[in-house]
């Protein structure tokens, strides 16, 4: 793609890749206002590697939001042949599709009855994951930066956080899944921490529960302790106190 340049989902955000720099494993682009910058070659592989596994990725959930101009990223992959792209819940998909349906250096929207399969697949996996995801929780990290904080805990595991919905996202390895959750949607009394979770059959008139994707969670405090409880109950029942 060196030499190209390629338009933008986002109408007004062009870029043009100049060069490829193998050496420090960087892409070499100037943007659509003339200003160059450069994106890691580890960016796009991480990319890619979602790409892989999912049936369809939003770039930022992807990346955790990180970095500056991260549609530029976006716009190198939807510009690949094999590259389409739609929308899904108001935001930004890519999708990795067989064959070359067009031109590198193109975009293509997909087509509205494909996107509309994929979309109602993505709403099965997207709930089957979130339940699944939440009702293994060992601990709920709560903070207000959490796009800092998961990329934090990104270099230090070695893993990779996932998105399971806005202000949601998950790391988990052999032993431990854990949740880091902004704190805006947790009731008002939990302060930013890290919190152990267990199933619990009970219910204390003193404790605050609330839901959390589907999830019911009660917040206790106990002889200066602070932990969650996980219930399995339907969140419809749940009154809300303080969210």
């Amino acid at each position: 793609m060196a030499g190209l340049d390629i338009q933008s989902i986002t109408p007004g955000s062009s870029i043009s890749i100049v060069s490829i720099d193998y050496d420090n494993k960087r892409i070499i682009l100037t943007s659509s206002s003339g200003k160059f910058r450069s994106r890691p070659f580890s960016e796009l592989e991480k990319l890619w590697v979602a790409l892989s596994n999912s049936q369809a990725i939003h770039v930022d959930s992807v990346l955790l939001g990180s970095g500056s101009s991260r549609n530029q990223p976006e716009t190198i992959l939807a510009n690949l042949p094999y590259i389409e792209w739609f929308k899904y819940k108001g935001k930004k998909h890519l999708s990795l599709v067989l064959g070359n349906p067009h031109r590198i250096g193109t975009l293509k929207k997909m087509d509205i009855l494909d996107a509309e399969r994929l979309k109602t697949e993505l709403d099965s996996i997207d709930n089957q994951e979130q339940a699944r995801s939440i009702n293994n929780t060992t601990a709920i990290v709560v903070c207000s930066n959490i796009k800092h904080l998961s990329r934090y805990f990104e270099a230090l595991s070695g893993r990779c956080c996932i998105a399971l919905g806005e202000g949601l996202y998950q790391i988990a390895n052999d032993n431990t899944n854990m949740l880091i959750v902004n704190k805006v949607l947790v009731p008002i009394v939990v302060q930013e921490g890290v919190y152990s979770v267990f199933d619990s059959k009970l219910e204390h008139s003193d404790s605050i529960p609330f839901a959390l994707y589907n999830a019911v969670f009660t917040f206790h405090q106990e002889e200066g302790l602070k932990f969650f409880t996980r219930h399995h109950t339907n969140t419809s029942s749940i009154r809300y106190l303080e969210v």
